[in-house]
């Protein structure tokens, strides 16, 4: 019982994230729930180095083996490591870029990789987005971010 309310004071400490997903794994031996929050932290990671405007932040979610993409509102789409992270310099260093926060976020899963799709909640309307993460050496790493000026949920 002492080394109960010790692991349950360990995980206060840690923050209510960690103790969510320490009761994933132990109520769940599949992991499956641990995996998705492991997902779900890493999609808040990426939408917490964007509202920071924290490059250092940004370069550790994106992925480093393979190629990665990204397809920002109104931009072409690019690709390859460099260029990504040449674009979000550029969007850090524009004094009106969004303070985006995120919302509703889902996750599908396939072999390796994770899609999340959320809502980017901006000051004057909505995005939807498609992030698309994968395994790499243990870690959930972006290999895809796009978004869409979204006008409305309903079809």
């Amino acid at each position: 019982m002492a080394r109960l309310a010790a692991t349950h004071l360990r995980w206060f400490a840690h923050g209510l994230a960690a103790a969510a997903i320490m009761m994933a794994i132990v109520t769940n031996g599949s992991g499956a729930d641990s995996r998705e929050a492991a997902v779900l932290a890493a999609n808040a990671a990426f939408y917490r180095a964007f509202h920071d405007a924290d490059i250092a932040a940004m370069d550790d979610v994106w992925g480093r083996d393979g190629d990665i993409v990204v397809v920002h509102p109104g931009w072409p789409e690019l690709s390859g490591r460099e260029i990504v992270l040449e674009s979000w310099r550029r969007i850090f260093a524009n004094p009106a870029s969004p303070k985006i926060r995120f919302a509703n976020a889902k996750v599908t899963f396939r072999d390796r990789s994770a899609v999340v799709t959320c809502d980017e909640l901006l000051e004057d309307g909505t995005t939807r987005a498609m992030n698309i993460f994968r395994l790499e050496r243990g870690t959930w790493k972006m290999v895809f971010h796009g978004a869409a000026v979204s006008e409305s949920r309903e079809l």
